[in-house]
């Protein structure tokens, strides 16, 4: 609730473009009973904001079949959702193909190994296979160098993060690198 409002306080801070993503974690306990969907109302619709939201929830946490109504609502409302350390947690390719989610984020100690392990490799472009099937974005965690960004964009993966792409700095460095 904190980020969210925070995060909606400090928009200014950010370009005012469509295609500008603000990523938020939420815990499954938040999604569930409707909360998540009241502190957005709350905070975040309240403001009218430009910039695209992302809800991550992590793949042990990821959607129960009731929390299917939330997460359609959320998309009604323009709210992309995505899961987070995919392939880390319990949810299987089968369960992935019932999910209704935007964004599949690859869990890092796979993209970290991509180089050195095949079945790292392997695993990572069966996923991004997976993901373009179902219409889904890729985000590679943990891209840490410029030989690990080159495998990736081999790979397809539309977004990267990690300390060869960016450095995590306080808000107003980043507004300040954004307008300078």
């Amino acid at each position: 609730r904190y980020v969210i409002a925070e995060t909606a306080r400090r928009l200014d801070a950010f370009p005012r473009d469509r295609h500008f993503h603000i990523a938020i974690n939420v815990a499954a306990r938040h999604f569930a009973n409707g909360l998540l969907l009241r502190d957005l109302h709350n905070y975040w619709f309240s403001v009218d904001p430009v910039q695209q939201l992302v809800v991550e929830l992590t793949e042990r946490d990821v959607l129960q079949d009731g929390d299917q109504h939330m997460a359609e609502h959320l998309h009604f409302k323009g709210v992309q959702l995505a899961i987070d350390d995919f392939g880390t947690g319990y949810a299987s390719y089968a369960r992935l193909k019932t999910m209704n989610v935007d964004i599949l984020k690859i869990d890092g100690s796979f993209i970290r190994n991509l180089l050195a392990s095949s079945l790292d490799y392997q695993v990572v472009d069966s996923i991004c296979r997976l993901a373009r099937m179902k219409n889904m974005q890729v985000v590679a965690e943990y891209v840490e160098s410029p030989e690990i960004r080159q495998a990736v964009i081999t790979l397809g993966i539309d977004y990267m993060q990690g300390y060869d792409i960016g450095v995590p700095v306080p808000l107003t460095q980043l507004a300040e690198e954004m307008t300078g």
